[in-house]
């Protein structure tokens, strides 16, 4: 006979509870399978290189691809085109301006 676990496993403390990020769409299922923490998964957007990167005084000189500004990150270039921005103050300036 095959011994049983006793008790809900949700009561045993097996999970850890989190606060809801607002975040896009999707967005913590991408944070979760790039195995980071979504705590601070922040508000991510797909902009375009050429207009709003290539402008910006923090974004690195050529060959590096970074953005010095504290607290953005480039996540990734889904085209030649496009880069996904997390935090980037200059996407949520241009947002609130209704400048995008």
């Amino acid at each position: 006979m095959a011994a049983t676990a006793e008790g809900d496993p949700f009561e045993a403390g097996l999970f850890e509870e989190r606060a809801v990020v607002d975040s896009e769409p999707g967005a913590v299922w991408e944070v979760l399978e790039r195995g980071g923490d979504t705590a601070g998964a922040g508000t991510r957007a797909q902009v375009s290189k050429h207009s709003y990167c290539e402008q910006c005084e923090f974004f690195s000189e050529p060959p590096a691809v970074e953005c010095h500004h504290e607290g953005t990150e480039i996540v990734e270039f889904p085209d030649v085109e496009t880069v996904c921005v997390v935090d980037c103050p200059v996407v949520a300036e241009r947002r609130a301006a209704g400048r995008e």
